[in-house]
C-alpha cells in the first residue's frame, strides 16, 4: 500500500504536488469535497485501474456519426508524424472509404499511419480493402485473427478488441462507441427506425464520442501502443518522436478538464465496471445513464436501486428496440425490479441508441466503448474515458436531457401488463446473459 492517501495527477509539465492535486479535484468538483471527485474516490480509482488522472484537457462531446466523423478526419488531414486507429469495425463503405482516402493520403505525405481492427468485427470487410491501405504504406494488424486451431494453445473466438481509438499526433485523441460505418451516419430523427434496423437498411442511429485536446491523448497513444504489441505489430518508431514532441510544447493548456483513460482486457478483469459502480455508489443527487446493452448483474443493480431508495435521481436511457433481441430482452427482464425502485427508465425508439455513457452528479462522467454487460465486463477489449468537472458534465447532462425527451418514460403499471410473449423472450434470453 503506498504511503500517500492522495491520487496523482499528471500535466503536461509532469506531477502535481498534493496541494495541487487536492485543489485541482476541488474545482471539479464544484468546491464539494464529498462528492464522487473526492481524492479518496479517485485514490480508490487510480488503484483499481492502475490510471492517473490527467489536467490541462479540453474534452468536446460528439453525439452522432456526421459530427464525429468530420471531426476526426480534420484532425486525420492535420497530422504530421504519427496516426493511430484502432477500430471493431471497419466497413468498406462510403465511410470507409473516406477514411482510407484521408489515412492514404497522410501516409503518402510522409506520416506513419497505423491501423487495428478486430477479425470478427471486419469479417465482412474484404481482404482487398486492407491490402490496399498497405500498398499505400499504412500498416495494418487484425486483432485476434481466426484461427480454430489455437485454440489449442488457449486462443479463444469470444476475446474481441471493441475499443474505438483515433489518436494523432500525440496531442488530439478520440474514443467511444462509434465504429466507422455507414449506419452510423444518419442522425435521429427520421421515421421507421425500428423498421429499417429489422428490414437490415440503414436507420437513424444515436451514438456519444468524445474528442481529447491535451496530454491525456497521449494516454491513448499509450493503450493502443500496448495492444499493438501484444498483437504483434511492428515497432512504430515514429511513436517515440512524437513522445517528444508532446513533451517539448509543455506550455500548451487546451483545458481544465481532468480525465482518467481507463482500458480493460480479460486478463486484467474490468476497472471499467469497478470505477462506474464506485460513482454510483457515491452518488448524492443523480445517476443518469444512456446505454446501448444494458444486461446488469446482481451487484449492479443493487447499487442502482440503493442510489434510488436513498433520494439519488436514478434514470435510465434505453433502447426501444435492437440489433439483438437476445441484449434487448435481458435487459428489459430488470425493468419490473428498477421501476419498483422508483429508478425512472427511457426507451429511445426514433433511433437504434447505441451510445455508452454515464454523467453522475454532473460532475463524473464516462464515455467509450463499454456496455454494461457481461461481454464488455468480462470478455472484451474496452476503453472509456473518464471526465471530472462541472463544464463537461453541463455538456453531458444537456445531451442526457435531449435524449430523454425523445424517448418513451416506461411505467410500472404499464409494464405489468405486457404480453406473456415479451416475458417469455426475457426468461429465455436471461439464461444466456453470461454469453452476450
Amino acid at each position: 500500500m503506498s504511503e500517500r492517501d492522495w491520487p496523482l495527477i499528471r500535466s503536461r509539465n509532469g506531477w502535481l504536488s498534493e496541494k495541487q492535486s487536492l485543489s485541482a479535484l476541488r474545482r471539479a468538483g464544484g468546491g464539494n469535497s464529498q462528492s464522487e471527485v473526492s481524492a479518496n474516490h479517485q485514490f480508490g480509482e487510480e488503484q483499481v485501474s492502475r490510471s492517473s488522472l490527467v489536467a490541462g484537457n479540453e474534452v468536446s462531446l460528439l453525439s452522432d456519426g456526421p459530427d464525429t466523423y468530420g471531426a476526426m478526419l480534420e484532425a486525420i488531414h492535420r497530422a504530421r508524424k504519427l496516426i493511430l486507429l484502432e477500430s471493431y469495425i471497419l466497413d468498406n463503405d462510403a465511410v470507409g472509404t473516406r477514411f482510407a482516402e484521408a489515412l492514404t493520403e497522410r501516409s503518402k505525405a510522409g506520416v506513419t499511419v497505423a491501423v487495428m481492427v478486430d477479425s470478427v468485427g471486419t469479417l465482412s470487410t474484404p481482404n482487398a480493402y486492407f491490402d490496399a491501405l498497405q500498398q499505400a504504406g499504412i500498416i495494418v494488424v487484425h486483432f485476434n485473427p481466426i484461427d480454430p486451431l489455437r485454440s489449442w494453445f488457449g486462443w479463444t473466438l469470444n476475446e474481441r478488441d471493441h475499443r474505438k481509438v483515433l489518436v494523432v499526433d500525440g496531442k488530439v485523441g478520440f474514443t467511444g462507441g462509434l465504429n466507422l460505418s455507414e449506419v452510423y451516419s444518419s442522425r435521429p430523427g427520421r421515421s421507421g427506425a425500428r423498421r429499417k434496423v429489422l428490414a437490415g437498411e440503414n436507420a437513424p442511429w444515436r451514438d456519444t464520442h468524445v474528442r481529447i485536446r491535451g496530454p491525456a491523448a497521449m494516454d491513448l497513444q499509450r493503450e493502443f501502443l500496448r495492444g499493438w504489441a501484444e498483437q504483434g505489430g511492428p515497432p512504430l518508431l515514429a511513436a517515440a518522436t512524437v513522445v517528444a514532441a508532446n513533451q517539448s510544447d509543455a506550455g500548451t493548456m487546451p483545458g481544465q478538464d481532468l480525465v482518467r483513460i481507463v482500458a480493460t482486457s480479460p486478463d486484467e478483469g474490468s476497472a471499467i465496471y469497478w470505477t462506474l459502480l464506485g460513482a454510483i455508489n457515491r452518488a448524492q443527487h443523480s445517476v443518469h445513464i444512456t446505454m446501448a446493452y444494458f444486461v446488469p448483474n446482481r451487484e449492479f443493480l443493487d447499487a442502482l436501486e440503493d442510489a434510488s431508495n436513498r433520494g439519488v435521481d436514478v434514470e435510465l436511457v434505453l433502447p426501444g428496440f435492437s440489433d439483438f433481441w437476445m441484449v434487448f430482452h435481458a435487459g428489459r427482464a430488470h425493468y419490473t425490479e428498477l421501476l419498483k425502485s422508483k429508478v425512472r427508465i427511457y426507451e429511445r425508439r426514433d433511433a437504434l441508441l447505441h451510445a455508452k455513457t454515464a454523467v453522475i452528479d454532473g460532475i463524473w462522467s464516462t464515455v467509450g466503448s463499454s456496455n454494461i454487460d457481461w461481454r464488455s465486463f468480462v470478455h472484451n477489449h474496452e476503453l472509456n474515458a473518464i471526465v471530472l468537472g462541472p463544464s463537461f458534465g453541463a455538456q453531458m447532462e444537456a445531451q442526457f436531457d435531449k435524449d430523454r425527451n425523445a424517448s418513451v418514460p416506461v411505467m410500472l403499471n404499464e409494464w405489468n401488463q405486457r404480453s406473456w410473449n415479451f416475458v417469455l423472450r426475457e426468461r429465455v434470453a436471461l439464461l444466456f446473459a453470461y454469453w452476450l
